[in-house]
């Protein structure tokens, strides 16, 4: 984002909320900024990029998965992997998150505020994010309604 100038940080912020609308956030993301890029050709290739080699890896090792399921080396490995994935997503919720404060007075409250009641309500009580989603397209609605 700040390398290249593709994209500004709202642009960044509205590719994660459509990629949550489905089931694969990021596939949606890269497909978004290869449009934003180079249009319908910069989408096919993004989307063919992150799709093509994931594809030929698991069609590779498919085969050896469950030769290497019970190898110590590799549940010890797994255990490494897991909560470095959790900080980097973590990570980018925090860059994501900067992109949702504006001049604007209300939206220090209200985007922290919105983002806990988020957090506490998928982790909590497994609400679905199409619903968190609207809701907080619906409270920012309300918000620049109301402090406009």
């Amino acid at each position: 984002m700040d390398v290249h100038h593709w994209l500004t940080s709202k642009e960044v912020s509205d590719a994660a909320a459509l990629g949550l609308l489905t089931p694969g956030p990021f596939v949606i993301a890269a497909t978004f900024i290869g449009y934003r890029v180079a249009g319908l050709a910069g989408a096919a290739v993004a989307t063919l990029g992150i799709f093509g080699l994931p594809l030929w890896l698991v069609v590779i090792v498919a085969g050896a998965v469950e030769r290497f399921r019970q190898n110590a080396l590799v549940q010890g490995a797994l255990r490494g992997v897991m909560p470095t994935g959790v900080a980097l997503l973590a990570a980018a919720a925090v860059t994501i998150g900067k992109g949702a404060y504006t001049p604007a007075l209300y939206t220090w409250v209200l985007a922290p505020g919105l983002g806990l009641t988020s957090a506490w309500l998928a982790g909590r009580h497994h609400t679905n994010p199409m619903f968190i989603l609207f809701g907080g397209a619906l409270a920012g609605l309300a918000g620049q309604w109301l402090f406009a």
